[in-house]
């Protein structure tokens, strides 16, 4: 099989000082577009891997046996580049255009770096890819260059090309390869950085313990976890009622769902009697809104924002002051004019509307 590997020069930011933002006097170098002809065979599992992380290491070790072979040191990853780099490689194939991060120099926390570079490319496999950028002598004075962290971003889909950003950082800080990311499993979720916010607000400690490196973030939210993503994002105190008679099986909620209820932000799920909490059912789109609206005391509102709410007599009024505040925007972007009420809450996209609600900053 032939396929094209295509490069865009390695991009080179310098800051004459370390730390701060984007420096006014920054150095950009940029080689022109390297098109390489790519003749080797490509293995399947290689283009199609289950796990990007396979090809992302496969990068890395690539170029620290560049550097190994020259007494260069090996460069470790730090997360915060990892995860910039993978955000501009999906960026790259949405727009289908091959070019370097015009914020690179946010890439990384102000104050971490003094020197940021950055090598992006597109093709059919990590050898020719790694190939095509040593062969160039951009990517491969990067490669080559004298920094501390690295982070590598690959992003691949069935039956395309892989399309990977390199992002290089030399830095005065040491060890900040050993700040991991909080999980392991939500990379490249448009989420990401909403669920690091909420886990660094210690709203979530994740969905695996005692482990806790994963947040399921594609799973539902049931409304036991509703309770206590709510509970500790409010601060609420604890409780010594028992409103309800369903949920004493689940010790680590339901102490939340008492205080919860003493709040009056959760009223039961089976009126008049609400002698009921059902713990384990999924939290509907509408459902979150009465709870975060409740939760917030947000105001009533009198705009009408979405057309496919108005069945719901008992939401729709929630759900126009949730988007009111800002904290929906509907679930049909670019329109905005549904909400889909119906729908499940997926774990990620609370996150996000927590992240809103409580203006954590990613």
């Amino acid at each position: 099989m032939r396929r094209k590997s295509a490069l865009a020069g390695g991009l080179f930011l310098v800051a004459c000082a370390a730390g701060g933002d984007e420096p006014s006097d920054a150095v950009l170098s940029t080689p022109p577009p390297l098109d390489v002809d790519d003749a080797e065979e490509v293995a399947t599992s290689e283009l199609h891997s289950d796990e990007p992380r396979h090809l992302e290491d496969g990068f890395l070790e690539r170029l620290n046996t560049e550097r190994r072979s020259r007494g260069l040191n090996e460069l470790p990853v730090y997360w915060e580049l990892a995860a910039g780099a993978l955000a501009w490689s999906e960026q790259m194939r949405i727009n289908g255009d091959l070019s370097h991060n015009p914020d690179l120099h946010s890439i990384a926390p102000a104050g971490t770096w003094s020197s940021l570079g950055e090598n992006v490319g597109r093709g059919g496999s990590v050898p020719s890819l790694h190939d095509a950028f040593m062969a160039s002598p951009g990517h491969r004075a990067n490669i080559l260059g004298d920094w501390d962290y690295v982070g590598v971003g690959v992003v691949e889909h069935p039956g395309e090309p892989i399309w990977v950003t390199v992002a290089f950082m030399a830095s005065d800080l040491v060890g900040l390869e050993a700040h991991l990311p909080p999980f392991r499993d939500d990379e490249g979720s448009t989420h990401e950085a909403n669920i690091r916010a909420i886990a660094e607000a210690g709203i979530t400690v994740g969905c695996n313990p005692p482990e806790n490196d994963h947040y399921c973030p594609d799973d539902p939210v049931t409304r036991a976890q509703m309770a206590v993503f709510l509970v500790r994002a409010l601060s609420l105190p604890a409780s010594s009622a028992d409103h309800f008679v369903d949920d004493d099986h689940i010790a680590w909620a339901e102490p939340k769902i008492n205080s919860l209820a003493d709040a009056g932000i959760t009223l039961g799920c089976n009126p008049p009697d609400n002698d009921r909490y059902c713990p384990e059912d999924p939290v509907t789109r509408a459902q979150m809104a009465v709870f975060l609206v409740r939760a917030l005391s947000l105001p009533a509102s009198s705009a009408d924002h979405f057309v496919d709410d108005d069945h719901i007599a008992w939401a729709e009024p929630k759900i126009n002051s949730l988007a009111d505040a800002g904290i929906t925007r509907g679930c049909n972007p670019p329109a905005g004019d549904r909400y889909c009420p119906d729908s499940v809450v997926t774990r990620a996209q609370m996150a996000t509307f927590l992240a809103r609600a409580l203006e954590l900053t990613p």
